[in-house]
């Protein structure tokens, strides 16, 4: 009772310890809030790209339009 279910897509379950898969979804999380923090002060709420090098395009423009005063 009161303990956490940590569901995975692993293929070997028990090769990984309990505390380790707290750990990384606990990672995980954070980076998720940090980048929910960036994206707000940007002002790009609905970025939707899929592939980290989307991304750093899409904020690329993003920051120029803010320079060039269009954002």
């Amino acid at each position: 009772m009161g303990g956490k279910v940590y569901v995975s897509t692993l293929l070997a379950p028990k090769s990984y310890h309990k505390k380790e898969l707290a750990g990384l979804y606990s990672q995980r999380w954070s980076v998720e809030l940090d980048l929910r923090s960036i994206k707000t002060h940007m002002k790009m709420d609905m970025l939707r790209c899929k592939t980290p090098g989307r991304v750093q395009k899409k904020s690329a423009v993003h920051v120029i339009s803010l320079q060039s005063g269009s954002g």
